[in-house]
């Protein structure tokens, strides 16, 4: 599904059914720049995608790992992108935490105290939980909790090691519906 200015995919390696990504279709590093820069469109898009994906898995936790210019020992991709999960936002705090972040409850992204440096979020229930890394944290590091709370050991979570076709194909199944929802034919659906 597409707008004019941002895309949803699903995962190619998904960890779970429902793993899905939003990105801005120009370049950003992180969300808290697309927030800045397209509040209103985010927003709307953001919303629609709430209310489809509850639907058909459950409330999402969004998950991001955003990358600045000056640092991107963090994001394994430093294009901004949400990984929406169908896990708990809580339990992803609690395991933030156990590895030695400290996240901080925004009231918005916009106003993220770290705009222009790597960050991790946790989104879930309205709550915005942002921690700023004190040190290097490893790549794909938001897969890795996601995975540790599906209960998979290290590197199951990696894309480049485990590709899970039929979690794909699962998800593309389940979520083909919206493209109808959406008022379009095949091949790519309008916010």
């Amino acid at each position: 599904m597409t707008s004019e200015r941002f895309a949803l995919i699903a995962d190619l390696s998904p960890l779970t059914p429902g793993h899905l990504l939003l990105l801005p279709k120009a370049h950003f590093l992180s969300f808290a720049q697309v927030a800045r820069h397209m509040p209103d469109e985010l927003r709307r898009v953001f919303d629609l995608v709430t209310h489809l994906y509850s639907q058909t898995f459950g409330v999402p936790v969004i998950l991001e790992h955003g990358s600045a210019c000056n640092d991107d020992h963090n994001a394994c991709v430093t294009h901004a992108h949400w990984h929406l999960v169908p896990v708990s936002g809580p339990d992803m705090v609690d395991l933030m935490r156990e590895d030695g972040l400290r996240p901080v409850v925004v009231s918005d992204l916009a106003s993220a105290p770290w705009p222009d440096t790597p960050y991790y979020l946790v989104g879930h229930g309205g709550i915005l939980h942002i921690c700023h890394p004190a040190t290097p944290m490893p790549r794909q590091y938001v897969r890795s909790l996601i995975g540790r709370w599906l209960g998979m050991q290290d590197p199951e979570w990696d894309y480049a090691v485990i590709v899970r076709h039929e979690l794909l194909r699962e998800t593309m199944d389940l979520t083909a519906w919206w493209q109808d929802r959406c008022g379009q034919s095949a091949g790519s659906a309008d916010f």
